[in-house]
């Protein structure tokens, strides 16, 4: 039988060339990711120390959520890279296999592989019962059990023992995942590792999406989303077709399903229609935590009432909208949320270096309440808050100006710290059967970006003539 020839992609290289504690590779449907992961446990058996018998000793852990998939899925790409007439697969659970072959330099490689199920009852005894040299939790993003992963890296590096060639080395946990629901346990990892930066031995690998979209409106009126093949996609020379496989994907599924399986975007369940169909968080989702930028001013958006949201963003020199902070909170007055939230952000280093915020609020904000006469203007105001009001509270016209700056090339960048916008703008935030935004959580924090969007395209309200009163002044702008 012919040796299979494996050609990593450049995040195969960079996952290839990495040997830290836990390594994540979150990709779109067929790029690669389960081939190298295989390759990389070949890797780390081949990197085992010989032991006195002249052996390269290890045992794998390989674990996928359910037995019917790890049958279908797993060990069919296992079986693929160590043929079954070579290497037998146990028909017995939990599925085993020994892979030894002699090396180059003369060595022996004896890579023992245990293949388990993440939702079988004794999986959990059978982990806490077993030594392994390193593992490999394939589709990840399919594994709810967030204690899995934990307990499976718990057992690892413990095989063989120290005196027997083990080595801390080989201590590796590989994630393959396509891109899962919002506020799955692996996105939190991810988000730790990449934008935290607060766990240094773990790795994490974005793939580029297969394929990008945008916005658009036919002849009819009608929207839609169009497709287009991404030249940085990895495995498309693997594919019968090569594009043409992720194109009859798109001719065939829902977009909700292609923005998480060929975009490589976090899921969202969408009952409703989104407000913002064309939002990619491959184009509009920063790949860094944004700082702010001390040159540059704050417009900041708010949305008033009993739930408070506030949207913190710039507006480069480059023409780039950048939110860069987002609080959101339920139940709370103005003057607590200005006290606890607004006072304690725009006293630290980083944002009072920007100088005096400018607030942009609701329209509606302007009335004034039938108990003190006062609104929230003049609440901002008297707390040293330069407040003004956005121009119209027209749905479309606040639509369409959040619209303009995604349209534009490099127009709009989130903060992936500001997960509730971009969960809003992924499709949480969403028409009602009226054909109005839906008020809910996600709203508000709509709502004050939309604030923002409209101050850069058209300004400030203009405050209304009426008649001269001698009561005092108040100020809004």
């Amino acid at each position: 039988m012919e040796p299979r020839n494996f050609v990593p992609s450049p995040t195969g290289i960079k996952v290839l060339n990495d040997w830290n504690k836990i390594i994540g590779i979150r990709g779109p449907v067929g790029s690669g990711k389960s081939s190298l992961c295989v390759m990389k446990l070949f890797q780390i058996a081949r990197n085992q120390p010989v032991n006195g018998s002249g052996i390269r000793h290890s045992r794998m852990l390989i674990v996928r959520d359910t037995y019917p998939n790890l049958d279908s899925t797993t060990i069919k790409t296992w079986k693929f890279w160590f043929p079954e007439e070579m290497y037998p697969v146990s028909s017995a659970y939990p599925r085993e296999s020994t892979v030894k072959m002699k090396l180059e330099d003369g060595s022996i490689l004896k890579m023992e592989v245990v293949f388990l199920a993440a939702e079988s009852e004794d999986t959990m005894d059978k982990l806490q019962s077993n030594e392994f040299t390193a593992g490999w939790i394939n589709e990840a993003g399919a594994i709810n059990n967030e204690i899995l992963w934990n307990v499976a890296f718990s057992r690892l590096g413990r095989f063989p023992a120290k005196q027997a060639g083990g080595s801390e080395l080989s201590k590796i946990l590989l994630l393959d995942l396509n891109s899962p629901a919002m506020g799955h346990w692996t996105q939190k990892l991810e988000e730790a590792a990449l934008v935290e930066k607060s766990m240094p031995k773990v790795s994490w690998y974005v793939q580029p999406p297969a394929m990008t979209y945008h916005h658009d409106v036919d002849e009819k009126g009608n929207e839609r989303l169009v497709w287009t093949p991404n030249p940085d996609a990895e495995n498309i020379e693997n594919h019968n077709g090569g594009f043409a496989y992720y194109q009859d994907l798109v001719d065939t599924s829902k977009e909700s399903w292609l923005k998480v399986m060929v975009a490589n975007e976090f899921g969202q369940i969408n009952t409703g229609k989104p407000v913002y169909p064309g939002f990619s968080q491959y184009t509009h989702v920063s790949k860094e935590n944004l700082q702010p930028d001390r040159s540059v001013n704050l417009l900041v958006g708010m949305d008033f009432g009993l739930n408070v949201a506030m949207a913190v963003c710039q507006m480069m020199p480059s023409g780039q909208l950048r939110i860069i902070h987002e609080i959101y909170q339920e139940d709370c007055s103005l003057e607590d949320f200005i006290e606890s939230k607004m006072n304690v952000l725009f006293s630290m280093r980083q944002f009072s270096a920007c100088g005096r915020p400018t607030i942009i609020g609701d329209p509606t904000g302007i009335n004034r309440s039938s108990i003190d006469k006062r609104n929230p203007y003049n609440v901002l105001s008297q707390n040293g808050y330069h407040a003004i009001a956005a121009p119209t509270n027209d749905i479309v016209a606040r639509r369409d100006a959040v619209l303009d700056q995604m349209k534009r090339i490099g127009g709009l960048t989130v903060n992936p710290s500001c997960k509730m916008i971009v969960e809003g703008m992924s499709g949480a935030y969403q028409y009602d059967t009226g054909g109005l935004p839906k008020k809910d959580k996600y709203s508000h924090l709509q709502d004050a970006v939309q604030n923002v969007a409209l101050f850069v395209r058209r300004g400030a309200a203009k405050k209304k003539s009426s008649p001269p009163k001698p009561a005092k002044k108040f100020y809004y702008g």
